[in-house]
């Protein structure tokens, strides 16, 4: 109850989730297992004023008791930034080299840091476009082996 009341003074306000309704198992056999979920996310008026789209997953148990919370928070009215994540699987992946040094050798012109900063942005853009042509969204093939892992 104190926990409670310190949430309702608070002005806090749970968020909800998606998913399974569990957060944490004790690990025991069958007969004497118990699910729970205790895990929450939450959130004041100003937050869910500010972020009205954040929504709450509740992932796949591994290697804890507790499964991990996953809140993707949303603003509609800008588009996400998405920055280049660089996978050192790619280096093991035939053609991974080649991709490298074609874009490398682009010529550009400017001091020694601007030719650096523009072969730099150039191999990442290649790569992420061979990424996705050769390999595929491994993000999404992340999310579906996890959803057939949450099946099991």
């Amino acid at each position: 109850m104190a926990f409670i009341n310190c949430i309702l003074d608070s002005g806090l306000i749970d968020l909800g989730y998606s998913c399974s309704p569990f957060t944490w198992c004790n690990g025991c056999e069958s007969r004497r297992r118990i699910w729970a979920r205790l895990d929450r996310a939450l959130a004041n008026s100003e937050w869910i004023q500010a972020f009205a789209a954040t929504s709450i997953e509740n992932l796949v148990r591994t290697s804890s008791d507790h499964s991990p919370l996953l809140i993707s928070i949303s603003n509609p009215q800008t588009e996400p930034k998405k920055y280049f994540r660089f996978l050192d699987f790619w280096t093991k992946q035939q053609g991974f080299m080649q991709v490298v040094e074609d874009a490398w050798k682009i010529q550009v012109e400017g001091g020694p840091m601007w030719k650096f900063y523009l072969k730099l942005k150039n191999v990442c853009k290649r790569l992420s476009y061979w990424s996705n042509n050769t390999i595929g969204n491994i993000f999404d093939k992340n999310k579906e082996l996890q959803s057939k892992l949450e099946e099991l």
